[in-house]
C-alpha cells in the first residue's frame, strides 16, 4: 500500500487507525475475551506490518486483515491447547453473521 515517495511507516499507521475497531471486533466475537481480543489484534497488526509487501491489493484490505487475524486466533489457540473445533464454530457463526450484516 506504499505510495510513490510515501511513507511505509505513515501509511501503516493510516491502515492501523482506519481498521484496528473491526479487527478487534472480529477477534472479539471469536475469543469472547476483551484482553485476548486486544492482544491479538496487536498481533494482527505486527503479521500485517511484516508481510505489507504481499499485499497485491486482490482482496478487500478488512479480508485480508482478518485472514491474518484468523490465524493468529488459531495460533493462539493452540498454544492455550483449546479446541480448534469449538472455536470452528465461533468462526463460522461470525463469518455468517458478517455476511449477512453486508448484505443489499
Amino acid at each position: 500500500t506504499e505510495k510513490k515517495g510515501g511513507n511505509k511507516t505513515q501509511d501503516f499507521e493510516k491502515l492501523y487507525r482506519e481498521y484496528f475497531a473491526r479487527v478487534y471486533s472480529f477477534l472479539l466475537k471469536l475469543s469472547r475475551n476483551e484482553s485476548v481480543s486486544e492482544e491479538l489484534t496487536q498481533e494482527t497488526f505486527f503479521q500485517a506490518y511484516l508481510s505489507i509487501h504481499r499485499f497485491k491489493g486482490e482482496s478487500d484490505v478488512f479480508t485480508w486483515l482478518a485472514s491474518i487475524a484468523k490465524h493468529v486466533y488459531f495460533k493462539y489457540m493452540k498454544k492455550q491447547k483449546m479446541s480448534v473445533e469449538d472455536s470452528y464454530v465461533g468462526l463460522m457463526t461470525v463469518s455468517y453473521t458478517h455476511l449477512r450484516a453486508h448484505e443489499t
